[in-house]
């Protein structure tokens, strides 16, 4: 089987505060198509064994959709390394979202 490439995907929980206090909109808003992205494998997550939190510039904005997840979370734990960038940012209904590129590295 190949290698993962190219996934597209979407942000979530961006509306959320984060357990430190800061906001994930804030940290959105001032993001770029440049910026550092670090996915961080979260297993003792009380809501989600399979949660992937997405860090941009260091500050967390959200966590992979569970499905996405799931699958990535599975790889990760065998040793398959992830890397990601800042794929689109955007605003809809007044809220920052973000989508992220993933590659298999």
């Amino acid at each position: 089987m190949g290698k993962l490439k190219e996934m597209s995907l979407k942000v979530v929980g961006v509306t959320f505060p984060n357990t430190d206090g800061t906001s994930r909109q804030e940290t959105i808003s001032k993001i770029s198509l440049s910026s550092d992205v670090q996915l961080i494998r979260e297993p003792n997550n009380e809501y989600d064994p399979n949660a992937i939190a997405v860090f941009i510039d260091n500050f967390q904005v959200g966590f992979l959709a569970g499905e996405d997840a799931q699958n990535i979370a599975v790889l990760m734990d065998s040793g398959v390394t992830f890397e990601a960038v800042v794929e689109q940012i955007g605003v809809h209904k007044g809220k920052n979202w973000v989508k992220i590129l993933v590659n298999e590295v």
